[in-house]
């Protein structure tokens, strides 16, 4: 056994007693001994995120698969960091591509999950009284993302956001105008989009 896996095989060790520092340590030795094995970066990443330093765990994470494309979980770890610093609108882009990888049941799961938990943070953001232009400018950035996932993810923050408000009557111009910019930078929007939403108005 070469040292860079001698390394590699303490941090584990240090990881599993629940000694995250330690781990981190012993993974950033393993780095220098070989920055170009990419499962360095996967485990350091992974022992970022148990000392919940996300800007660390991103950037190993980026760097495993900079290193290894179709390795799944340094995806699994990027997503997983830029969940917690609130990026969804890479998060879901990562979400989509890695739908292109060959990837294992359980690691299907794993993703699959990682997606609800990802769509459910979008909808307790949105489910408020009302939209402010700070939210609007943060709607703006997730919208970076075209696909019909984003149209529909956009129908269901929709669909919160009217259930918040509890005179839609009185504030329907206010309403309109949030559809108006939440569907302006979208492409490939669905004929029948106006109808779900007069529907949504109408529960």
């Amino acid at each position: 056994m070469n040292e860079a896996e001698a390394a590699k095989d303490k941090g584990n060790l240090a990881f599993k007693n629940k000694q995250f520092k330690d781990s981190v340590e012993h993974y950033s030795d393993a780095i220098k001994l070989d920055p170009s094995n990419h499962v360095y970066y996967s485990n350091r990443s992974a022992a970022y995120h148990k000392l919940e330093n996300y800007d660390r765990m991103i950037r190993d994470a980026r760097k495993c698969i900079e290193l290894s494309p179709l390795f799944v979980k340094g995806y699994f770890r990027l997503i997983t960091g830029l969940k917690h610093v609130k990026q969804y609108a890479e998060a879901i882009r990562l979400l989509d591509h890695v739908k292109s990888i060959k990837m294992e049941k359980e690691q299907e799961k794993e993703m699959e999950q990682l997606h609800f938990q990802i769509d459910k943070d979008l909808q307790e953001q949105y489910h408020q009284e009302e939209l402010n232009a700070q939210q609007y400018n943060q709607m703006a950035k997730i919208t970076e993302y075209q696909g019909q996932y984003r149209v529909e993810l956009e129908k269901k923050k929709l669909y919160y956001s009217l259930q918040s408000q509890k005179m839609l009557g009185s504030k329907y111009d206010t309403i309109v105008k949030q559809l108006n910019m939440i569907l302006k930078p979208l492409k490939n929007v669905p004929a029948n989009l106006s109808d779900d939403v007069c529907c949504l108005l109408h529960m």
